[in-house]
């Protein structure tokens, strides 16, 4: 099981790439990282017009008028038929953000794999002192929250505990347990600021 891939509508080409996925020692915990380390220097990307049509999701139930009705919070003007700019924040990318939620969450729908019934979705971003660094952290705590209000009902609905957490590196890397392989933690120094 490739658990980074995830399955996130039909028909469209590419799939949700996490960028790593961590379960804890006794398999009951999974944790989803979606590095943000400088993506906020960037403008926020497009939508596919394809994630506000029904037909297009895995599952036809509540989850599509929930995730339809999110994106477009999002969604500052449409372009044309396919493409739909993107976003009333400045800095965070919450488009991103949710298209990782529905594929964990067309995971957790799926019959091709088990995960742990308490899944936490972490944003793990390098912390900067700087005028846009906290524009991005302060659209990124307003997204988490809406996020988890939104998301962690139709999780629940589907018997799994879900929740969106945002972590400076420092943060995520101390919930790592490196004793086992001290060359992962060294590996990792090179990502510090």
């Amino acid at each position: 099981m490739n658990i980074r891939q995830l399955k996130v509508k039909k028909k469209l080409k590419h799939n949700a790439h996490l960028d790593a996925v961590l379960f804890s020692q006794d398999g009951n915990y999974m944790y989803a990282i979606e590095a943000k380390l400088l993506e906020w220097i960037n403008s926020p990307k497009n939508l596919s017009s394809a994630y506000l049509e029904s037909e297009m999701y895995l599952e036809y139930n509540l989850c599509q008028e929930t995730f339809k009705n999110f994106f477009n919070e999002y969604i500052v003007q449409k372009t044309d038929s396919k493409r739909i700019y993107c976003h009333n924040k400045k800095r965070y990318d919450a488009i991103q953000m949710t298209i990782h939620i529905l594929a964990i969450y067309n995971a957790c729908c799926g019959k091709y794999t088990k995960l742990p019934k308490n899944i936490t979705f972490n944003n793990v971003v390098w912390k900067f002192d700087c005028e846009d660094y906290h524009t991005e952290e302060k659209e990124a705590k307003e997204f988490m929250a809406n996020a988890n209000k939104t998301f962690r009902p139709l999780f629940k609905g589907k018997g799994y505990e879900f929740i969106v957490a945002y972590k400076t590196f420092q943060e995520f890397k101390e919930m790592i347990d490196f004793s086992d392989d001290l060359d992962r933690e060294i590996y990792l120094k090179r990502y510090e600021m």
